[in-house]
């Protein structure tokens, strides 16, 4: 039996068998270590690239994908840059051929991660070296000690304040604006009320600058300034709008051409989360829910969900390449590139060709795997085509939504945007276990139809 007769999910014991965990006292060598694995581990392991998985947002893998994985493992290339392998270069391509896919403008050059939360930590990572640069602080080289960095967004997915921690900004920078009522979708005129009062605060301390005083204003109005700690010592306001294409609950997408219109007026980062939302725009039938996708600074897009390659793949999409490479620049005389100058393009966009696949000055990783193959054989193999399985996701979850409209169990919350359903008992009663039955009968149903 292999993965197909596995069950979706297992129950495991609490405790675990020790057993299961325990290793044999002395060396069994690869075979019986295989057979180890097939009696011991195997069984415990969920289908979760598999039709009836139905946890959190998990692609398959194609079995394009499939051979590119296993083949990535069997050249096992450290994909940092240098050219003594062709490797680097097909990273670049394959960026620029899931660029084109999604229909994301040809300025953005993009970067293979782990998954969506690095890409949202080096988008934002990016977003504070440049706009620190605007209020004269290099942040790359003294830190963000100068600025005072508010993070806004609507809905945002958890790994957003995850990344803000490790960051050093702290998960207290992010701020919810209100979403426009009955959605996920941030409400663009709360967004600007929000920015309005950022800006407010920023003019009246620069008139207390001017007149002498160097202690921050007492603010305690409403909104973003009552909810943010005031510091002692004055620090530089600079503001990051994160967007979404596709929350993770009901698949809901920001506006992004209301939202890039405050930018000039604003001047805040863009960085739009499209970790699987961002696949709409491979559509014809779906692409209006990311129009104006290409207005943002930075976009971060899942590989291991719509584009269904094996864990953990994903990109992260700049206009501001040269930037992205101060921030996260490596150089060592043994791994060559001369004296650390990473500014050569326009200005912190652009970039040269040699920079672009200089990944261990663009990437947290010094040593990456050649992550990219996988999605260069996917795309290779099947290119256009996931149009169709965009399309089909979305047949498929109207069929559900239709299901659950017709069950007097259970009522549809939203309507379907793109591939998620959002839907919760008709009533609850006092016992949960009672509810928790008819949920499991009612979804074991619908995995047997």
């Amino acid at each position: 039996g292999g993965v197909s007769v596995l069950p979706a999910g297992v129950n495991l014991d609490d405790p675990v068998d020790e057993s299961l965990l325990t290793f044999p006292p002395s060396p069994l060598g690869a075979v019986e270590a295989l057979k180890r694995f097939k009696a011991l581990i195997s069984p415990y392991l969920s289908a979760s690239s598999g039709p009836r998985y139905g946890g959190y947002v998990i692609g398959g893998s194609t079995p394009a994908a499939l051979i590119g994985d296993w083949i990535t493992s069997l050249y096992d290339q450290n994909v940092l840059g240098s050219l003594e392998s062709i490797a680097p270069l097909i990273e670049v391509a394959t960026v620029g051929r899931l660029r084109e896919l999604l229909g994301i403008s040809s300025v953005f050059d993009g970067t293979f991660v782990t998954g969506a939360t690095m890409a949202n930590f080096v988008g934002i990572a990016t977003a504070v070296n440049v706009l620190g640069e605007r209020v004269g602080i290099d942040v790359s080289e003294d830190g963000h000690s100068g600025l005072d960095v508010t993070v806004l967004s609507g809905t945002p997915h958890s790994s957003v304040g995850k990344a803000l921690s490790m960051l050093g900004l702290g998960r207290s920078s992010l701020f919810h604006v209100d979403c426009v009522k009955g959605t996920e979708s941030i409400d663009v005129k709360e967004l600007e009320r929000e920015l309005q009062e950022i800006q407010t605060e920023v003019d009246e301390d620069l008139e207390q600058s001017d007149e002498g005083d160097t202690s921050r204003p007492d603010l305690s109005a409403t909104g973003t300034s009552r909810r943010r700690k005031r510091k002692m010592k004055r620090r530089r306001q600079v503001v990051i709008v994160v967007a979404n294409a596709g929350t993770v609950n009901a698949v809901h997408f920001d506006n992004f051409n209301a939202i890039a219109k405050l930018k000039s007026q604003y001047g805040f980062w863009l960085h739009v989360d499209g970790a699987f939302g961002a696949f709409a725009g491979c559509s014809p039938k779906f692409s209006h829910l990311v129009s104006g996708i290409s207005l943002a600074d930075s976009i971060g897009v899942d590989c291991h969900k719509y584009l269904n390659v094996p864990y953990d793949s994903a990109v992260l999409f700049t206009r501001h390449l040269v930037a992205q490479s101060r921030v996260f620049s490596n150089f060592a005389s043994y791994l060559g590139g001369g004296d650390g100058d990473c500014s050569s393009g326009d200005g912190d966009k652009g970039g040269s060709d040699a920079l672009r696949h200089s990944f261990s000055n663009l990437a947290p990783e010094n040593s990456r795997r050649f992550r990219a193959l996988p999605s260069w054989f996917t795309l290779t193999a099947y290119g256009s085509s996931y149009s169709a399985l965009v399309e089909r996701h979305h047949m498929l979850a109207v069929w559900l939504a239709e299901r659950i409209n017709e069950s007097a169990l259970f009522t549809l919350m939203v309507s379907v945007k793109l591939n998620g359903i959002v839907f919760s008992l008709a009533s609850v009663s006092s016992d949960t276990t009672e509810d928790v039955k008819k949920t499991t009968a009612f979804l074991r149903h619908l995995l047997s139809d």
